[in-house]
């Protein structure tokens, strides 16, 4: 890599486990846990946009986010700690998201 460009290595196996919208999000969420950022869902939605139809170039909403998120969490190839508010309270949801690789057998 010639350019000074941001990145973060990713997993094949994610490519070929994940949507393309998974991986993205999955790809958003490794960059900023690499770069030692706390991201919620909120904060994802600014990195995920629609690719194709009427909403396409826009942000997903948070609910389209933490569908995501919780795609790729139960394909295991992230950790999601939920908490509550920012002060603990019942205000907005703030969401940590731990990328954690999953081994892959050896045959």
């Amino acid at each position: 890599m010639t350019r000074p460009e941001a990145f973060v290595w990713l997993p094949v196996a994610a490519a070929e486990d994940l949507t393309p919208r998974q991986l993205r999000a999955f790809a958003l969420i490794a960059f900023a846990q690499a770069r030692g950022i706390g991201l919620t869902e909120a904060e994802l939605t600014a990195g995920l946009r629609h690719h194709s139809g009427k909403k396409a170039g826009q942000a997903l909403s948070v609910t389209a986010a933490s569908a995501v998120v919780d795609e790729v969490e139960a394909a295991r190839w992230v950790t999601v700690q939920r908490r509550a508010g920012e002060r603990g309270g019942t205000g907005t949801s703030r969401t940590t998201l731990l990328s954690r690789p999953v081994p892959i057998p050896r045959e």
